[in-house]
């Protein structure tokens, strides 16, 4: 597994393309469910999944804990939110931390993290 973070905009599907397979298909947690990128080779907008989960009940840590048990050679991407500042609002700052949970058991679990930072790479590990 290859964990992809960075900002918003900042390059990190361009650069999941350029190192993945052709013809890699993307899934995009924005518009559909983790449990549906089952056929997937690059999943993006992860911090979204997260979202997602927490507004239909669900615990996020278990749900994407559950899902790299079953996913080897995948690429996952997600934004960097929050930048540090404490949302005033109680969903805001539960679904901040619980991205920030995921990334951490993620990027624990991949082979390979990369931080894209105005289209450049900056590997954490791997």
């Amino acid at each position: 597994m290859h964990l992809i973070i960075g900002g918003r905009a900042q390059g990190k599907l361009e650069y999941a393309l350029k190192i993945s397979k052709e013809n890699a298909i993307v899934a995009d947690l924005n518009s559909v469910l983790l449990q549906e990128t089952a056929d997937a080779d690059i999943i993006c907008n992860i911090h979204l999944g997260v979202r997602k989960l927490i507004e239909a009940g669900l615990e996020p840590l278990e749900e994407f804990n559950r899902f790299i048990e079953q996913s080897d050679d995948i690429i996952l991407i997600g934004d960097e939110i929050g930048s540090g500042i404490v949302p005033a609002d109680t969903f805001e700052r539960k679904w901040r931390d619980e991205t920030g949970r995921v990334y951490v058991m993620l990027s624990k679990n991949a082979d390979k993290v990369d931080r894209i930072w105005a289209g450049c790479v900056q590997n954490l590990k791997g």
